[in-house]
Formats: C-alpha cells, sequence, structure tokens
C-alpha cells in the first residue's frame, strides 16, 4: 500500500476524479431527463448540495496540495489523497440521500384515461391511479375540463361538476366545481382505492352532454 501511494502524482488522482465525477454526472443528468417532470424537482433540489461543493471542493483541493507540497513537493500524503478522494466521495453520498428524500416526497403524476363523455344528471366513477401499489398521503389536485359536443344549448359556462370521492369504500365531503377549475382532495397515506363520482348538473335541465377531461392531475406531498 504504501509502495503503491509512493508512486502515485498528485495529477493522476485528480484527473481520476475528475473523470469519476463526470460520470458520474452523466448518468445522473440522462436518469433525471427520463424522469421528465420529477426530474425536474429532484434537480432543483440537488442544486443546492451541489452548489456547496461547487465552493468547497476547490478550497480542499488547493488545501490538499499545499499538504503535499510541503511534504516531498512530488507526491500526495495519505492525507491528500484521502481528502481529494473523499471530499467527491462525501459529495457523490449527499447527492445520492438528497436524490432517495426527493423522491420520497417529491410530487407524484396521477392517470385518469381518456375523456369521458358526461350526460346531465347522470353519474360516473372514474378510478385515478398512482405508479405504486398504494396511494401515499397527499392531496389529489386535478383540473375539469370541459367541452361542448353537437348537442345544441348553452352548456358549457353554467354547468357544474358536483364530485363525490370516495377512499376505500369511505366518502369524503362532496365538491361542486366548474370547467377549468382546480380541485384538491386529502389521500390518506396507505389507501388501496380511490374512486371519483361525477355528476353534470346545468341549470334549466338543458339535456346537456359534454365531454370531461382531468388535466393536470398531481398527488402533492
Amino acid at each position: 500500500m504504501g509502495m503503491w501511494m509512493g508512486r502515485l502524482s498528485l495529477s493522476s488522482v485528480k484527473i481520476a476524479v475528475i473523470f469519476l465525477i463526470l460520470v458520474v454526472t452523466t448518468a445522473l443528468t440522462t436518469f433525471l431527463l427520463y424522469l421528465r417532470e420529477d426530474g425536474g424537482t429532484i434537480a432543483t433540489v440537488l442544486a443546492i448540495p451541489l452548489g456547496i461543493a461547487a465552493i468547497v471542493a476547490p478550497i480542499v483541493s488547493q488545501w490538499a496540495t499545499q499538504a503535499s507540497e510541503g511534504n516531498s513537493g512530488q507526491h500526495p500524503t495519505v492525507r491528500a489523497v484521502i481528502l481529494i478522494v473523499g471530499i467527491p466521495l462525501i459529495v457523490l453520498l449527499l447527492l445520492t440521500v438528497t436524490w432517495l428524500l426527493a423522491a420520497r416526497h417529491s410530487d407524484l403524476p396521477v392517470h385518469f384515461g381518456s375523456p369521458t363523455r358526461l350526460d346531465e344528471e347522470k353519474v360516473i366513477m372514474l378510478e385515478p391511479r398512482v405508479d405504486e401499489d398504494r396511494w401515499p398521503a397527499g392531496d389529489l389536485s386535478f383540473t375539469p375540463k370541459l367541452a361542448t359536443t353537437q348537442t345544441l344549448g348553452d352548456c358549457l359556462l353554467p354547468a357544474e361538476l358536483l364530485i363525490t370521492p370516495m377512499v376505500d369504500g369511505h366518502q369524503l365531503p362532496q365538491q361542486t366545481v366548474q370547467h377549468d377549475q382546480e380541485i384538491s382532495i386529502p389521500i390518506p397515506e396507505d389507501s388501496r382505492k380511490v374512486g371519483l363520482g361525477v355528476r353534470l348538473k346545468v341549470p334549466g335541465n338543458q339535456g346537456c352532454v359534454l365531454d370531461l377531461t382531468l388535466a393536470r392531475g398531481t398527488l402533492v406531498r
């Protein structure tokens, strides 16, 4: 070990560390792009430790170089090598922990399926889902968007949606919303099944038929 350390130059250690950081950074960037919107959230969180690391790393590197030059002028000491190699490893560890925390607490996309046709005063049941076996605790947020069909009459503006959430068979308070109005529903931890009972109500009983799309579905945690 001592002979190997004696042959190791400070510049070669720096090159190896820089190469390691480039590889990890490229892999992390590719992964964040794959996550799309969630990747943007995680990248925002990672900006904090990365910014701190960018400030601290040059200072530590200079300190290690001075320690090495004071020892032999040619080869790094064990302390210098530990500093140069250890600091990037610590930074990578912090990035990993930060990513895990961000992934645990970041918002989740909610899927509602294709648009649904609504007949006035008839109740339909929709089942939103997330890409997990059970629902984490959070607020189910989405925006109902209505579109007219070939039916005559002014239905879109006065139309109201009566939405009754059902979580694992338990009915939550009913909410009334209109076209392009965001709604938020609290979801308890470890919920298995979430349903939305939706009824279209239009003043005057015009016999309206509208197409419903639930947009921007997100579980806000």
